[in-house]
Formats: structure tokens, sequence, C-alpha cells
């Protein structure tokens, strides 16, 4: 049996620990609120039926995590990577407690993942939906940038998605 390990996540901020089945609920009263998706590509995500298919896809990813804000110890929000290839990790299904939105929060979660993507020698994708202007304007801040070249390897293809990329700085050249 092959044991995968789950690593937890911390700075000054936040903590991003595995998400468990126990986390259903506490993350569920942050993703009932409807204008928490009204961006996204699926905009009934705050319906019960909805987020229990959604939470259940994130507990079976094996890499999901939950979000806590580290001086409440409170679920703030959830997030999970997807291995692409040897080379590229995508870091995706984020939500954040709207509360939060505007705050270092994102910025503060995101860069925890991305340095460790980067200790793992690989770059980071992000895909969005082009209608979800917030999600846009958060991966720019990071330094993300736009892959426009359909040939890449690592454009997403998905209609109406947009493609962003971090390149490794090891990999780099």
């Amino acid at each position: 049996m092959t044991i995968i390990h789950r690593p937890t996540l911390e700075n000054d901020l936040v903590r991003l620990r595995p998400l468990v089945p126990n986390d259903r609920e506490p993350l569920y009263r942050i993703a009932r609120d409807r204008l928490l998706w009204e961006q996204h590509q699926c905009p009934d995500r705050h319906e019960r039926h909805v987020f229990d298919k959604f939470f259940d896809e994130m507990v079976l990813s094996i890499n999901a995590f939950t979000l806590e804000d580290r001086a409440t110890e409170r679920a703030i929000g959830g997030t999970r990577i997807r291995e692409l290839s040897e080379t590229a990790t995508e870091i995706g299904w984020t939500f954040l407690d709207r509360s939060l939105w505007g705050t270092e929060y994102n910025k503060s979660m995101k860069n925890l993942l991305i340095d460790h993507i980067f200790e793992q020698g690989k770059d980071v994708i992000f895909y969005v939906n082009e209608c979800n202007v917030r999600s846009q304007k958060a991966v720019g801040k990071l330094g993300a940038q736009q892959i426009l070249d359909a040939s890449h390897p690592l454009f997403s293809g998905k209609e109406g998605g947009l493609t962003f990329m971090l390149k490794c700085p090891s990999r780099a050249a």
C-alpha cells in the first residue's frame, strides 16, 4: 500500500491542513453564501446537494486542504491541488469566506501552496472561468501570466476558461 504524505502548510496568518470528512459542515457554512459563487462556472454551489457533491470530490481527490485562520483556528475556506504532469501542478477549487475577500488571506494561502509546489521543482497552473474577474485579478496579483498559446501543453483548452502559469524559478531559463 502506498502512503501519501499530505502536508500541513502554515505561516503567521493561515494554516492549510488536509481536508477531512468532518470539515463538511464548517465549510458548508461558508459555501452556502450564494454571492461566493456568482462569477463561478457553478453558481449554484451554495445549494446543499451541489456542495455535497463538490465536497465529496474534494475528499476523494486526496490533495484537498481546509484553510484555517491561525488566530482563531476557524475554517475559512478550502482549496486543492492536482498533479497535471511531472513538471506542473494546478491550484484550484478555492473558496474563501466572503468576509475575508480583499484581505491578505487568499494571497497568503496561495503563496504557501506555490512555495510547496516550487520546492518540488514544478510550475503552477491556474484555470479560471473567463467570467470570474475576481479570480483572474487574484492570480494576476500572484504574478501568474496568462498562457495564450493554445499549442502549449498546459493550455487547458476548456471552453470559457483561461489558463495562467507561474514558472518555477529553478526551471525558468
